[in-house]
């Protein structure tokens, strides 16, 4: 008998069981149950459309996700593969059909070949450190219950799983910890030292500015001369990374809407975290250094900047790979 008749209140990693099970008529059951509880809760719904039994069942799940949340963008680009193309395009699983492809970490079954996952938004890409650790994709809420759970598992296979989903969620100590489990627990598998050994190796960089195109452009650069980079969108974004983190720099912009280069390195300079963390100001107006000194900026790059400027300004602050 299912664990349903217990009594035991639903949540979505038993949905997640019950997929990885194949069990689809379990995870259809469960997931009525937490519609019930949680009718307004979009990602139920986005879960009901991947378990459908028709494509006018997921149509009909995906139009209600949108009505609790027009810009979900996951379902607006499901939604409008499963009109055009049918299920197969959506990569829905329906029940009865061999899909050849699944997500590492949270078991979503695809009908092709995949980087990013559609349940979990996980970017799958092991050339693509920078894109994991940045991947805005990611369903934050959802994949940390997934990756919790495969923590308190014991096998090799769970724990790489884990990793990949730390890293997606930025999450780069945590990631280090479950690649160093799975080498323990399969000593010969070659792969696992070699994610022990990039990852103890980074630099980490965190790059601080309102333009999605700058940071795009640092993390180009800095990537193809061994940086790793975090990239926040405004100062706040940065304050909440650097309880999380510890850069061995801080690229840090000025004029930002939130709250300005200045009282975002004040702040930094007030935790104990933190303190310590070199930070360079960037900025195209030169009457700013003196400002940027006094708000406690080690450094200052001056906008525009090309490849030997952004490595020169690093330089001082950024040890040698190790």
């Amino acid at each position: 008998m299912s664990w349903i008749a217990t009594g035991s209140t639903v949540r979505f990693h038993h949905v997640v069981s019950a997929i990885k099970r194949h069990d689809i008529d379990e995870a259809r059951i469960l997931l009525e149950q937490l519609e019930a509880n949680y009718p307004l809760d979009e990602d139920v719904w986005m879960w009901k459309a991947g378990v459908a039994r028709s494509p006018q069942e997921a149509v009909s799940a995906l139009e209600k996700v949108l009505t609790l949340n027009p810009k979900n963008d996951r379902a607006l680009r499901t939604l409008s593969l499963v009109r055009i193309y049918g299920p197969e395009e959506g990569q829905l699983p329906f029940k009865g059909v061999a899909v050849p492809f699944s997500c590492k970490v949270c078991g979503l079954k695809h009908w092709r070949a995949f980087q990013t996952c559609r349940a979990c938004g996980c970017l799958w890409d092991v050339d693509n450190l920078n894109g994991m650790i940045n991947n805005h994709k990611a369903i934050e809420h959802y994949l940390r219950q997934v990756v919790e759970a495969l923590e308190k598992r014991r096998t090799p296979d769970s724990a790489v799983a884990a990793a990949f989903g730390r890293l997606n969620l930025g999450e780069m100590e945590q990631a280090l910890a479950q690649f160093q489990r799975a080498t323990e627990l399969r000593p010969n598998d070659p792969r696992f030292p070699q994610w022990v050994a990039r990852l103890s190796s980074c630099r980490t960089i965190l790059a601080v500015d309102d333009c999605r195109t700058v940071l795009q452009a640092i993390t180009s650069v800095l990537s193809k001369h061994g940086f790793t980079v975090r990239t926040a969108l405004g100062g706040m974004h940065a304050l909440t990374l650097l309880e999380r983190i510890r850069p061995e720099a801080v690229l840090l912009d000025i004029r930002m809407p939130d709250i300005d280069g200045y009282e975002t390195c004040r702040a930094i300079r007030r935790r104990k975290t933190a303190s310590k963390v070199p930070v360079i100001m960037m900025s195209a107006s030169l009457m700013d250094r003196l400002r940027g000194r006094l708000a406690g900026a080690n450094a200052y790059l001056p906008k525009p900047f090309d490849t030997r400027d952004l490595l020169n300004a690093l330089s001082p602050f950024a040890p040698s790979k190790r």
